[in-house]
C-alpha cells in the first residue's frame, strides 16, 4: 500500500513540474517573440496618402503610434503582460496572440486598434 502511495506522489509532482516547464516557457517565448517594432499600412479614406500603424513592444508596454507622410502621432501606451502562450492581457482584456510559421507576422484578436475581430502586425 505504501508504494503504491509513494508512486502516485512521485506521478503528481513529475506531471506538475512538465505541466509548470511547458507553460513557463511558452510564456516566455511568447514576450520574446513581441519585443519588437511591429507594422502594418493602410490606405485612407480617398486613398490620397498611406497611414502606417507601428507598435513598439518592449516588456511591460505597447506604444501604438500612426506614421503619414507628414508626420508621426503617439496614439496610445498600453500596460500589458504575457498570461500564457499564445494569451496577453492589455489593460485588463485578454488578447489571443498566434504567430506564423517564421515569427514575422502575427494576428491580434480581437483588434486592439481598431473594431475588427482582429488584425494582423508584421515585422518589416
Amino acid at each position: 500500500m505504501r508504494n503504491f502511495f509513494k508512486k502516485i506522489v512521485v506521478v503528481v509532482i513529475v506531471s506538475v513540474v512538465a505541466f509548470c516547464s511547458i507553460f513557463f516557457v511558452g510564456k516566455a517565448s511568447t514576450q520574446k517573440k513581441l519585443q519588437q517594432t511591429w507594422t502594418r499600412t493602410s490606405r485612407t479614406e480617398y486613398k490620397i496618402t498611406t497611414l502606417k500603424s507601428v507598435l513598439e513592444i518592449d516588456e511591460n508596454t505597447i506604444t501604438y503610434s500612426t506614421e503619414s507622410f507628414l508626420s508621426r502621432k503617439t496614439v496610445r501606451t498600453y500596460l500589458y503582460k504575457v498570461i500564457s502562450a499564445g494569451k496577453i492581457e492589455i489593460d485588463g482584456k485578454i488578447y489571443s496572440v498566434k504567430f506564423n510559421s517564421d515569427n514575422s507576422m502575427f494576428t491580434l484578436s480581437p483588434a486592439l486598434t481598431s473594431d475588427e475581430e482582429s488584425e494582423n502586425w508584421f515585422d518589416i
